[in-house]
């Protein structure tokens, strides 16, 4: 054990040095040359015996040519058929079911029972540290031509304190010290934390969590050293990255058809989350969230997130009004972030000095990463700007970084929501504006953000804006060849955009949202439908949950209000996954089959998501962007109702748009609910009695 005045350096070194000698010694890595085989995992003693008797039955009625021993052999032939599907379908279920819900998982394991192994897609190479080095330059050379084109692009006869002409001045209690970490909340962030591990970590995550009880103290000591010194280990900031092709049809050789993937050690991320817990309670308690930024908080999420953008437009369809959106691009975003310019954010707007900030200063500097292909490496490199990818405060600190973007949109009046770096700027069109003069707002606002973006050192891609004018059906062509001058591009406007993994189209129909969630759900039916000889129907059950319902219910409150037409071809992929299941043929009735697996039909689903929506916001278990649409009814005098809990119901003009607003959705709908599911307490008995 390392000395009670042990540099950080040292406890850390120290920390590596002896859980990788205990696991050498215990578990010492030995290369040995493998015959590769089919995989026989659920192979058994039983049926390779059955496979021996099936072999002499085979030999005697060969050697004698006797029916009766014919007759002998076609029965063992059976038997063994029978046990070997026996295996594989024990196997195979218990694999899926100890699995549980982890999709990743169940992605690997149905691709595997049908043969399509997961190989690592390189570009062709003479050898390892070649291609490795190459992708390291590559990847390095992007963010450094980004910079020199953002360095080029900057007017240096402008002040650099245009990069923060529309920062709020902090005007609260600052932070100045991250206090020290108990064993309790160390024990807490492991436990919950994800058994994921790197290649820097001495110890497999798997491993470390059984032994915690002797590891926590060491660990709290590191955690609480760094706190206390304002420092971040080197060994902290050291990443290792893999190339990954983004799509499966993409050319190999080109490297910019590659992403990559980072991975940093495991208790990196321990400290990490320690200080992110402080700086979560400095954010809450001076109200320095930004209120539609729905990325990486509590209660938010990219579906509530466009939950409220198809509400604010709904509510604008249903006033005859028309809604122009934007959709911003932007190039490696949290790659190129500026670390001088956000230091000097963090101090001015968020009131982060003193300790704090010198140690949030240690985590982003002097950070290096290695490319990895195999078991060989690249040499390190250096990163000077940026935030560290799959890292936990990353991208909370880019959310700090781009929170001015909000003011500029507020200034011109327009609204917005924010994704990290996915930015969505709309504004409505009343019956009497000119498009000319809405068009004219919003390109000085997008100039505004572009200037914005140039001074702050963020590049924004203005040939991949995407432009949308959404209108009610009448009103269509009214605005069928409208476009906006964005710096040297022209955006035209747009049948249909996907937005944070939905699609939009211009009249809210979600006709192509809901061809797209079919053609992917039968997608994975087709699959399941392949392996169901060898499991059980929990397990088909299982995956078909995982992989086709979660597809289904995903920004199904976006659907609720539709026609029972519209939302047909979804209730067939539900009717064709149960009858799947259930091993049950195409013309059987499905109702009594969804009642026995205890599935909601798709409207109902619909329902549920909105119901469950509405009681998070009476909570405050939801974003405040939700909570602000649900109003409890307060009547002026004293009624029998007045604490049923019921909400203002708003009136609206059409049903096509209007009875789909959230607001209104939301009130109708909970007041229809008697009055006890009303006043449950917890999300889980509402889930349990709705």
């Amino acid at each position: 054990m390392p000395s009670q005045t042990a540099s950080l350096e040292e406890l850390v070194s120290t920390y590596d040095s002896v859980l990788s000698s205990i696991i050498e010694k215990h578990a010492p890595i030995q290369s040995k040359t493998i015959t590769l085989r089919p995989n026989t995992e659920w192979h058994s003693s039983e049926l390779r015996t059955a496979k021996t008797e099936r072999r002499k039955a085979e030999r005697k009625m060969r050697k004698t040519k006797l029916e009766v021993h014919k007759q002998l052999y076609k029965e063992q032939c059976i038997k063994t058929h029978k046990l070997l599907l026996k295996c594989k379908t024990d196997y195979y279920s218990d694999k899926i079911l100890e699995i549980g819900c982890d999709q990743k998982k169940l992605f690997n394991l149905t691709n595997k029972l049908m043969g399509n192994t997961k190989t690592v897609v390189l570009p062709s190479r003479e050898c390892d540290k070649d291609i490795s080095n190459r992708f390291g330059d590559f990847f390095l050379n992007k963010i450094e031509t980004i910079m020199r084109y953002l360095s080029s692009e900057d007017d240096s006869s402008l002040n650099r304190n245009d990069a923060f002409c529309a920062d709020v001045m902090f005007d609260g209690q600052a932070l100045t010290v991250l206090a020290s970490a108990s064993v309790d909340e160390v024990r807490k962030i492991i436990s919950k934390a994800p058994s994921k591990s790197c290649e820097l970590d001495p110890l497999p995550t798997s491993l470390l969590k059984p032994c915690l009880n002797s590891l926590e103290p060491i660990i709290t000591k590191i955690v609480n050293k760094s706190l206390h010194e304002s420092y971040v280990p080197k060994k902290f900031k050291e990443a290792v990255v893999r190339p990954l092709l983004k799509k499966p049809g993409l050319d190999k050789e080109v490297l910019k058809n590659y992403r990559p993937v980072s991975n940093l050690p495991f208790i990196s991320k321990v400290l990490e989350k320690v200080v992110e817990c402080r700086l979560e309670n400095h954010f809450q308690s001076n109200d320095l969230f930004d209120s539609v930024q729905s990325a990486y908080r509590a209660y938010h999420s990219t579906e509530t997130a466009l939950l409220r953008v198809h509400h604010d437009i709904a509510v604008a369809l249903d006033n005859n009004c028309c809604v122009v959106l934007l959709m911003l691009d932007l190039s490696a975003a949290f790659d190129v972030l500026d670390h001088s310019i956000l230091r000097q954010r963090l101090e001015y707007s968020f009131g982060i000095s003193g300790a704090a900030l010198n140690w949030l200063l240690s985590y982003l500097t002097d950070r290096t990463q290695h490319i990895a292909i195999g078991s060989v490496q690249s040499d390190d490199i250096h990163l000077k700007y940026g935030v560290p990818q799959e890292s936990v405060l990353g991208p909370k600190l880019y959310c700090i970084f781009s929170k001015p973007i909000g003011e500029i949109c507020k200034r011109h009046n327009m609204c917005y929501h924010c994704y990290a770096d996915d930015t969505q700027v709309y504004r409505v069109i009343k019956p009497l504006d000119n498009w000319n003069n809405i068009s004219a707002r919003l390109e000085t606002c997008m100039a505004d953000i572009s200037s914005w973006m140039c001074s702050n050192k963020l590049k924004l891609n203005e040939d991949k804006t995407e432009l949308i004018i959404f209108s009610p059906k009448h009103r269509v062509k009214e605005f069928s060849d409208c476009h906006l001058t964005f710096g040297k591009n022209i955006v035209s406007d747009s049948a249909c955009v996907k937005n944070l993994g939905v699609y939009f189209d211009k009249t809210l129909a979600m006709d192509q949202q809901i061809s797209a969630t079919s053609k992917s759900c039968f997608y994975q039916i087709r699959n399941i439908g392949r392996i169901c000889p060898f499991i059980t129907e929990n397990a088909a059950k299982t995956l078909v949950c995982s992989l086709v319902t979660s597809r289904l219910d995903y920004g199904n409150a976006l659907l609720y209000g539709l026609p029972a037409n519209a939302i047909q071809g979804l209730q067939r992929v539900q009717n064709t996954a149960a009858k799947l299941i259930t091993r049950k043929k195409k013309n059987e009735h499905v109702s009594p089959i969804l009642k026995s697996l205890h599935w909601l039909p798709i409207t109902f689903r619909c329902k549920y998501k909105v119901l469950l929506y509405v009681f998070k916001a009476l909570k405050q278990e939801a974003p405040v962007y939700h909570q602000e649409l649900v109003n409890i009814y307060k009547p002026t005098i004293t009624l029998r109702s007045e604490n049923n809990m019921l909400l203002v119901k708003p009136t609206v003009r059409t049903k096509t748009y209007g009875e789909r607003r959230f607001d209104r959705a939301a009130a109708v709908l909970w007041n229809d609910l008697p009055k006890e599911l009303r006043n449950t307490e917890s999300v889980n008995a509402f889930k349990k009695n709705i």
